[in-house]
């Protein structure tokens, strides 16, 4: 019982502030290993970091949400185009539904979001848009296999990721997609094939959040059915919780990532990583030697949020849904963008 519940808070959304809030009453304390901290210089960092919200957005209000689409809405130099929406305005004028549409959408952000590890600095992605690097590449390098139905199983719609698909997507498929060669090295590349194929096997294992309405032989499980399974988890019309979402991404694609992670009597954790600092008794160099004791972990989640996130504005946008709660999700540890 005890085990259960452990592992079930550390992959909540409301253990990532808690745990974060010990270490950082710890630091207020002076207790930190390898850091000092000094709260005197909090409000000067805060005024910084506004003038840079101002001087790029106005104001905070107008900040964009820190979502995959972003990487698809280009700047003055590539015409300022919102290649998104673009796509939706051309299935909306073929009658594909503003459902279907949000299906789509999410198919592509999931398959994009889960391949966007670092691609080291001597990789790019040739265009007719440009030549882009890091993540704008692995973006758009995504969106131009999304476009060829290099993630669909169906004859006639190239528009979708499906199970059929991702797990016998072949390695080579992925170096020809990101135009991978021995002059234009990509890290990681086998890793990212994998990553999509353990991806078609968590939405083949996970018929209640992607099996959709329409799921059989012929309608291979797919991320974007997570719309039927939100659409039967409402409050009140069309309104679901973050906490709805958040369970998707974190039970639902549970099987994406390695095994080899922090794991809690045998059931892999994700993104959380054992503290020193929360361990106090634990005398060792290394944070990876430490007993994995329940108290001494923290999650972050970083990737599982970044792709809630990214769903969260599809959803909201083109579903149609009011989702409630946001504001358990966090800011993104390391993040440079």
């Amino acid at each position: 019982m005890a085990a259960s519940y452990n592992v079930k808070y550390l992959k909540s959304l409301q253990a990532v502030r808690e745990r974060s809030q010990q270490v950082y009453e710890h630091a207020q304390r002076g207790q930190l290993r390898h850091f000092g901290f000094d709260e005197s210089k909090i409000a000067a960092v805060a005024d910084y970091v506004l003038s840079l919200v101002k001087r790029d957005a106005g104001s905070i209000a107008d900040v964009p949400p820190h979502g995959r689409w972003r990487s698809y809405c280009l700047g003055p130099a590539q015409g300022a185009r919102d290649l998104v929406s673009e796509h939706v305005a051309q299935w909306r004028a073929r009658d594909v539904s503003a459902w279907e549409c949000a299906r789509r959408v999410i198919d592509l952000f999931v398959v994009s979001v889960l391949i966007d590890a670092g691609a080291g600095s001597a990789w790019q992605y040739t265009d007719e848009l440009g030549v882009f690097q890091r993540t704008e590449g692995l973006g758009i390098a995504a969106l131009r296999m999304f476009e060829r139905g290099v993630f669909s199983s169906s004859p006639t719609n190239p528009f979708q990721a499906d199970a059929r698909a991702l797990l016998a997507l072949s390695d080579q498929q992925l170096r020809d997609g990101f135009q991978v060669s021995d002059a234009n090295p990509l890290l990681g590349c086998e890793n990212r094939a994998e990553l999509l194929r353990s991806l078609g096997r968590a939405l083949d294992q996970g018929p209640r959040y992607f099996g959709g309405k329409c799921a059989c032989n012929s309608h291979p499980a797919r991320p974007g059915f997570m719309l039927d399974y939100l659409s039967g988890c409402t409050e009140a019309p069309m309104t679901v919780s973050i906490d709805d979402i958040w369970e998707v991404v974190i039970d639902g694609f549970a099987p994406v990532w390695p095994a080899g992670r922090t794991q809690l009597d045998g059931v892999p954790l994700g993104d959380v990583w054992p503290c020193s600092t929360l361990a106090p008794e634990a005398d060792m160099p290394d944070e990876t030697e430490l007993p994995l004791r329940p108290e001494g972990l923290v999650p972050f989640h970083k990737l599982s949020q970044w792709l809630t996130w990214s769903l969260l504005e599809v959803i909201v946008k083109l579903g149609g849904f009011t989702v409630l709660k946001t504001e358990r999700l966090t800011g993104l540890p390391e993040y440079r963008n």
